[in-house]
């Protein structure tokens, strides 16, 4: 689910008077793309909106630790592979907390929703796929966060950086293609058995694999951090300006 990258481009993108409608409603938008991806009927989407906003509101501590770790952060300290590894780990316990939720979803889908959902599940399988080998996608990325990178900036980049990230994401296509296989499997093993299904998505979806890429990643991030400039190392912090303050507006939103 690109949830966080479509979240990213609407709050750095529009009004502020936009970006509050975009937190106050961040519940339905999250259950909105979810029932979506798994098609599901109405009595489906009301159970799924009471587990987002209980989620979102479990996860504003969490929301709270980034914010603060983020004011005190500096692109250029020397401790960026420790603050890189936070960040990974955070990812990290924010994905298994998200399982559950998903585990519920798969668990409660009629014979007619699988089918639909794996197909769509291969459809975006092949799409990742298509994606990987694009150096010029993890760039654009970069440049959101720093500005216009030099000549200089955008060899180490691509030396340093994107082959983990190729890695990564070649990784992760694999094991969804594994994990296609063992779903469509296991569904059609357990056509009536909700508590199987729960049990199983619960112990598989809950994995988030350790890849010493993504650390790899992080320090060459690290080394071209070093590399910055005046210039856009003040373009970072207006785009850190702006994170804390969507996390402040999340932390302040009530959604139960």
């Amino acid at each position: 689910m690109k949830l966080l990258p479509i979240l990213s481009l609407v709050f750095f993108s529009f009004s502020c008077s936009f970006k509050s409608a975009v937190i106050s409603n961040l519940d339905h938008i999250i259950a909105y793309r979810m029932a979506d991806r798994f098609d599901l009927y109405n009595s489906q989407r009301k159970e799924l909106l009471n587990d987002v906003r209980a989620l979102l509101e479990s996860q504003k501590s969490t929301a709270i630790n980034i914010k603060t770790k983020l004011e005190k952060f500096n692109i250029q300290s020397a401790e960026f592979n420790k603050d890189w590894q936070y960040l990974l780990n955070t990812y990290s316990a924010i994905a298994q907390s998200v399982t559950p939720i998903i585990s519920k979803a798969l668990a409660s889908l009629s014979e007619k929703q699988r089918k639909k959902f794996l197909e769509k599940n291969r459809e975006r399988t092949s799409k990742m796929k298509e994606d990987v080998d694009k150096p010029e996608k993890y760039l654009e990325r970069a440049e959101f966060f720093f500005g216009n990178l030099s000549e200089t900036q955008k060899k180490l980049f691509m030396s340093e950086v994107v082959p983990h990230l190729d890695l990564v994401k070649k990784s992760r296509v694999s094991e969804r293609q594994e994990a296609n296989k063992a779903m469509a499997s296991f569904f059609f093993e357990n056509k009536n058995t909700r508590e199987a299904l729960l049990k199983y998505f619960n112990q598989n979806l809950a994995k988030v694999p350790s890849d010493q890429n993504r650390l790899q990643a992080g320090k060459g991030i690290g080394a071209l951090t070093k590399t910055l400039s005046k210039d856009q190392i003040k373009k970072f912090e207006e785009k850190k300006s702006m994170i804390i303050d969507f996390l402040r507006a999340f932390v302040e939103t009530k959604y139960i």
